[in-house]
């Protein structure tokens, strides 16, 4: 099964079905912020995820430290889409 979607413009959608920004953020630095912050995190994904790919693997490691900041990455990301969905 095959969609199409077109990108709609802003301005012609029905207000009711925006995201208020301050809804989410409040303000523009606060934004920059998690901007920013988000950057970082996927510049950090790779190691992350080889740690966990060998922990899964069975491989010992020294610490379990990466695992531990892989798992708490992925909580923190999760946080951020839920209080962007307003689930939190």
């Amino acid at each position: 099964m095959e969609t199409t979607q077109s990108i709609r413009i802003r301005a012609d959608i029905d207000a009711r079905h925006k995201w208020r920004f301050s809804d989410i953020f409040p303000g523009n630095e606060a934004w920059e912020e998690a901007v920013a912050a988000t950057q970082q995190a996927i510049v950090e994904i790779p190691a992350l995820a080889r740690a966990l790919a060998l922990k899964l693997a069975g491989v010992e490691m020294e610490t379990s430290a990466p695992v531990h900041e892989a798992l708490d990455w992925f909580e923190e990301i999760l946080g951020k889409f839920e209080k962007a969905s307003g689930k939190s």
